[in-house]
């Protein structure tokens, strides 16, 4: 499913079940990130039932018919309702993407007037088709419910196919899990799908790159079938492809720890003299540090607060100086989205003032959590050298003159709002900030891989002689662990290190070995295959990374001794 937050403005009436449901009052919807903890268990059998009702929508853009699945019998009776919800959404978004792209076409097709092309019908204009259909596939306690979807443009000949999937873990806390949690290896994964496309004629043997975060997938028969939308990996007389690849081929993610962040729209509707609010807010809810939750919904109100009280003291000053707005009004717009990107939620909100004459100018905010739903993110967090972040900021300007000021680049602002997108730091600035106003709020993406730098060899007070490793001794199970710095060791031995804050990694490398270890795991990586697994997860310390002491003969090959307290011998 994708991840979007969308307040619902379809117009009509939506018959599901038998039961009418006015969608034209719609004001906001609850679309949660990601959740938190779930077990498949291949052993387990689910009593989940799953029962078929008949779903109808019709208005002046779109023609929606199908059947539609109601998720009974599950373990846990508040998730499924929320399971059953979320059914709803994902069909209201589906509809509402086919409405948007018909009436795309209809004013495309009435501004052409008489040359407007009639196809099989008598009028050029009319409304797409939609076709909603399911199966059922139940493998253990896994409960996959895969929709197909089928549109047809109103004078097309023919539509296209699109999967979807949601795949239900029916435990007593029941959960959803997707496709990118489910794998431990997505790059195995990855490999293992390229395989098997290259082995069959029918599919497109370059068009596959990865997996998607929406991928439509389920198990049955202990194997994972990958399905494919129509046109995505062959041509479309395949239909939509599935790709299987047995179980034991894989490494299955049996615990899926993510957050349950949820976000819902909040509508803003006032008017006052001279001014006129309008928009949506978001709402953050699950998050765990109750303090942070707090905060964060400070945090929203402050700029709401800000916003309003600017724009009526700007009110104040027009009705103070007796100025002739001609029946015109001040005008506030806040709306918001929200970007998930692995370890990273962002709510990006956007703030748009308007004068009495119509010009208005545009803010950006962003308000940035790690996935675990504990911590507020700055870009200090993400970015050791931040004025290397601004020469590459720079750089970017210097390229586009014609869409930016050419001016150089000193500073950033503390509340600069960003977020991340797959590989990318994405930055966003206000209106007139760095371009013209019909630029409206640029964003520049500078790719993770280039702020990744070497770190810095003299942030802490720790000894730093080359025959020397700063460590320090960690208790587990009343047994003495020596941590030591993996910088240090790699500096030694001539590794060249290097930090990723995309993936919160550190990679040591020389001519022949890449090495590479994320901060938490206890999983080692050598030159992009597991490897070794570390008695004790790797952990951050004063700023720096530390890994058990056998990691040197285990992992590099290389022997150290203790020779006395904060010192221990390197051999080389």
């Amino acid at each position: 499913m994708k991840k979007t937050a969308m307040l619902l403005t379809l117009s009509g009436t939506l018959l599901f079940g038998g039961i009418q449901l006015s969608l034209a009052n719609s004001t906001s919807t609850s679309q949660p990130i990601a959740m938190e903890l779930a077990l498949f268990d291949l052993q387990q059998s689910s009593k989940v039932s799953v029962e078929s009702t008949d779903y109808a929508f019709q208005n002046e853009y779109v023609v929606v018919e199908g059947k539609l699945p109601v998720v009974k019998g599950m373990k846990d009776e508040k998730f499924q309702k929320e399971v059953n919800k979320q059914i709803i959404q994902f069909v209201e978004q589906k509809t509402a993407e086919v409405e948007k792209q018909s009436k795309v076409f209809n004013d495309e097709q009435k501004k052409l007037g008489d040359d407007a092309i009639s196809g099989p019908h008598n009028s050029p204009t009319g409304p797409y088709s939609l076709n909603i259909n399911y199966k059922v596939k139940i493998s253990g306690n896994m409960v996959s419910i895969v929709f197909n979807t089928y549109t047809i443009g109103y004078i097309a000949a023919n539509g296209i196919n699109e999967v979807d999937s949601i795949n239900i873990i029916d435990n007593t806390k029941g959960h959803i899990v997707e496709l990118k949690h489910f794998v431990a290896d997505k790059e195995k994964l990855n490999q293992l799908i390229q395989k098997e496309i290259e082995s069959n004629e029918q599919l497109f043997k370059d068009s596959f790159k990865s997996i998607r975060n929406d991928q439509a997938f389920y198990v049955e028969d202990n194997q994972l079938s990958v399905v494919f939308n129509e046109y995505e990996i062959a041509a479309g007389y395949v239909g939509t492809p599935t790709v299987t690849i047995p179980l034991e081929q894989l490494e299955i993610d049996k615990d899926f720890e993510e957050s349950q962040i949820s976000v819902e729209s909040k509508t803003l509707s006032l008017e006052e003299d001279l001014v006129v609010i309008s928009g949506e807010l978001p709402l953050l809810k699950g998050i765990t540090d109750k303090q942070l939750q707090k905060l964060v919904e400070a945090q929203i109100d402050e700029i709401y607060q800000t916003a309003k009280r600017e724009i009526e003291k700007e009110a104040s000053d027009l009705i103070a100086n007796n100025m002739d707005t001609r029946g015109n009004k001040l005008a506030l717009h806040i709306s918001y989205d929200v970007k998930e990107n692995q370890d990273v939620v962002s709510v990006i909100i956007t703030t748009s003032k308007y004068s009495i004459a119509g010009s208005g100018i545009s803010t950006v905010q962003s308000i940035n959590l790690n996935n675990s739903g504990q911590g507020q993110l700055q870009i200090n967090d993400i970015v050791n050298d931040q004025a290397q972040l601004i020469k590459l900021i720079q750089t970017e300007i210097d390229q586009d003159p014609d869409k930016y000021f050419q001016q150089k680049l000193t500073s950033l602002r503390e509340d600069l709002a960003f977020y991340t997108e797959s590989d990318q730091l994405v930055l966003i600035f206000n209106e007139y900030e760095i371009a013209a106003g019909y630029v409206g709020t640029p964003e520049i993406k500078i790719p993770l891989s280039e702020l990744s730098t070497v770190l810095d060899e003299n942030n802490d007070d720790m000894n730093h002689n080359r025959n020397n490793v700063s460590y320090y001794t960690k208790t587990v199970d009343e047994a003495p662990v020596t941590m030591v710095s993996l910088r240090e060791l790699g500096k030694h031995f001539d590794y060249k290190v290097k930090w990723e804050p995309q993936t919160k990694s550190v990679t040591l490398f020389n001519d022949t070995t890449e090495i590479s270890v994320k901060v938490g795991d206890s999983e080692v990586f050598i030159d992009g295959k597991k490897s070794e697994l570390l008695e004790l997860a790797s952990d951050s310390y004063k700023n720096r990374v530390y890994v058990p002491v056998s990691f040197a003969e285990k992992v590099m090959g290389e022997f150290i001794t203790l020779e006395e307290k904060n010192e221990i011998k390197l051999e080389k």
